[in-house]
């Protein structure tokens, strides 16, 4: 999953000059994923009358939105 999914679109995040963006990348797989396992549960009613070009781009602006500071 790490070759196929995540280190392309780490690469291409970086690329884009996104902040962090192996961890991006992870959390964006880790969404992915989720919705693929939920979306035909019933569980959300909403996700499920979404097309895969609304979800992708939904994720694809979540993924270059600027992530906010952390208290450190």
């Amino acid at each position: 999953m790490r070759a196929r999914l995540v280190a392309p679109l780490a690469a291409r995040l970086a690329g884009e000059g996104a902040e962090d963006p192996d961890a991006r990348a992870e959390v964006l797989v880790s969404c992915l994923a989720g919705v693929i396992a939920l979306r035909s549960s019933g569980l959300f009613p909403h996700l499920a009358t979404l097309s895969p070009e609304t979800i992708g781009a939904m994720l694809e602006s979540a993924a270059l939105a600027q992530a906010p500071e952390t208290a450190g």
